[in-house]
């Protein structure tokens, strides 16, 4: 009776107790952890994650995931299922850690010390009369000190490419983790698992595999359409004065280059060259690199060629190439999607697919009112994501696209590398 009488006044001072830190961690914990789930976007090999304002205008800063991406490396692909192994609630942010929660900084310093001259190379450097034997000898002492640096300098080389080497497999292996920021400490509410998937749905895909094989049942961005958005580029730049924006197909990389197929009107207009020629890569959001356009044109098919130089420097993984990113021949009446930048829109795409309504191995056409300026270009895709050919319109209506078999045959005949497969 004590003890009921002492809560009872404890209620009615307090107020009813809320659920814990602990409680609330427990239902994250319990709905998600040991879970399969993908992020909708690269995720980069570090402990320090990628932040989300959950109130913030946007959400991310994206020049910071970029850089983080330049820096670590990819740990998890986009649209790759990755398990979850730990929530965390601490205050105002909770951690989301995807296989591990990401790999703690290596620092691979350079260890290695500059030979010092010996007590004789000083005595002979001062001397000022030398003999020949002691110029001999000087020679002798310089020599091996040299030799003795450049080993030590080797040793050192290779420690610190195996320490560089063993850090970036660290990254890789390591997982990552979203930490996800509230203006306040997180109430129960915003700790449901259905409040929490809300919240997070433009950054994780909570049903990786459940969409089916049809375009138009697939709600949820699956592997294989993070898998051909990567291999799609965004094209902006000037002809004839004007802007002029596109999109264009990944097809090869040799000499520290990426090539990109893409349609001609693109950037060529009579005699006139686009200038000043940027394209964006999905896997570095938001940020724009120098292309060029090559000398090689089909101007009949509409299609033209453009270089990224600077390969080394993108984070570019030539698995993104692996067998099974291209497609067959459509059929009539086949579904079909398109990659693009339609009206300025990155990786502009269809909420419900169009069909084909007359194949040939010259071109492929669909029905589309939802085409838009900046579609050219792009990818057509079918409907398990493989790419099947290269899109040639921007306009609503009738659409048309060269058939990728072609497209990727013109390519070998100007001598470009096509690893795409």
């Amino acid at each position: 009776m004590v003890r009921v009488l002492i809560a009872t006044l404890l209620v009615a001072v307090l107020g009813p107790a809320g659920p814990t830190s602990a409680q609330t961690e427990a239902d994250l914990r319990n709905a998600f952890e040991g879970k399969s789930l993908a992020p909708k976007r690269d995720m980069p090999g570090t402990k320090e994650g990628v932040e989300i304002n959950i109130q913030g205008k946007p959400p991310v800063n994206t020049a910071d995931w970029t850089r983080d991406l330049r820096r670590y490396g990819v740990a998890i692909e986009a649209g790759r299922p990755a398990l979850i192994t730990l929530i965390k609630v601490k205050g105002k942010v909770i951690e989301f850690h995807f296989e591990g929660g990401g790999a703690s900084p290596s620092t691979c310093r350079s260890q290695a010390a500059v030979a010092t001259k010996s007590t004789r190379e000083l005595e002979l450097e001062l001397k000022a009369q030398k003999t020949s034997d002691e110029r001999m000898e000087q020679d002798k002492l310089i020599q091996d000190r040299e030799l003795r640096d450049a080993t030590a300098k080797k040793e050192n080389d290779a420690v610190i490419q195996a320490c560089t080497e063993r850090a970036a497999t660290e990254r890789k292996n390591g997982g990552s983790r979203f930490n996800i920021r509230y203006p306040a400490n997180p109430t129960a509410t915003d700790l449901t698992p259905d409040a929490f998937r809300k919240a997070l749905a433009d950054f994780i895909d909570f049903a990786p595999g459940s969409a089916t094989t049809t375009l138009a049942q697939a709600s949820i961005p699956s592997e294989a359409e993070a898998q051909a958005k990567r291999l799609v580029v965004m094209i902006k730049g000037k002809l004839d004065g004007e802007d002029t924006i596109g999109a264009g197909v990944l097809f090869g990389a040799g000499q520290d280059r990426l090539y990109v197929a893409t349609a001609n009107h693109v950037v060529r207009r009579g005699p006139g060259e686009a200038t000043d020629v940027m394209v964006m890569l999905q896997w570095l959001p938001g940020e724009w690199v120098p292309a060029r356009v090559l000398a090689s044109v089909d101007a009949k098919a509409d299609l033209a060629v453009l270089v990224v130089p600077g390969l080394r420097d993108l984070s570019f993984e030539s698995a993104w190439f692996a067998e099974g990113r291209l497609g067959g021949v459509p059929q009539r009446g086949d579904e079909v999607n398109f990659l693009g930048y339609g009206n300025g829109e990155a990786w502009h795409s269809l909420a419900k697919p169009d069909a084909v309504s007359a194949p040939a191995s010259e071109s492929i056409r669909f029905q589309s009112a939802f085409l838009a300026q900046g579609d050219s270009g792009g990818a057509l895709v079918n409907a398990q994501w493989q790419i099947i050919g290269l899109n040639l319109s921007d306009q609503q209506g009738g659409g048309a696209a060269i058939p990728i078999a072609r497209v990727l045959a013109r390519a070998r005949e100007w001598g470009y590398p096509v690893d795409i497969r």
